[in-house]
């Protein structure tokens, strides 16, 4: 059961890179991604609010997102809109 809204983010480049940087990002601040370049899960932990969970699916150049677990401390939009703000600049 998901904790938000699934919600869309379109992002540049190719889905591989997206993947293996995303992946280098969560893993350098202790989370997991496990899954590929078409679909997986994710968990998170943020200072103060516990852990992030959800799941993603990529179509294109689109990533489906679906937090399914989350602080009630933490909005929706707030993971939201940091995933949106972040998606690219992530650093290769």
């Amino acid at each position: 059961m998901a904790s938000c809204a699934p919600f869309k983010v379109a992002f540049n480049g190719q889905p591989q890179d997206i993947y293996n940087r995303v992946k280098a990002m969560i893993d350098g601040n202790g989370g997991t991604l496990e899954g590929d370049t078409q679909s997986g899960r994710f968990s998170v932990s943020v200072p103060v609010f516990g852990t992030v969970k959800g799941e993603y699916t990529i179509v294109g150049k689109e990533a489906v997102i679906t937090v399914t677990e989350r602080s009630p401390f933490l909005a929706c939009q707030t993971i939201e809109n940091f995933i949106r703000k972040n998606l690219d600049k992530v650093d290769p």
